[in-house]
């Protein structure tokens, strides 16, 4: 969708990790990794969302606001 909606180059890369649940932000970034490692000048843009979960945290403690960010 992103891809479409900001008209990218038909030469991008897309990678879909539906249904990795909490895990996909972490395989995300070790597969960005991988990616800059073997292609060198690559641009790597991660956008990750949980879509199902209605456990998002509001409190204060802001150890427990890291897996907000990583969803």
């Amino acid at each position: 969708m992103i891809i479409n909606k900001f008209r990218m180059r038909s030469n991008i890369m897309s990678f879909n990790l539906l249904g990795m649940g909490c895990s996909a932000g972490i395989t995300s970034v070790g597969l960005a990794r991988d990616l800059l490692r073997v292609h060198q000048n690559l641009l790597v843009l991660i956008v990750s969302t949980e879509m199902t979960s209605p456990n998002w945290y509001t409190g204060k403690n802001p150890c427990m606001l890291l897996t907000n960010c990583l969803y």
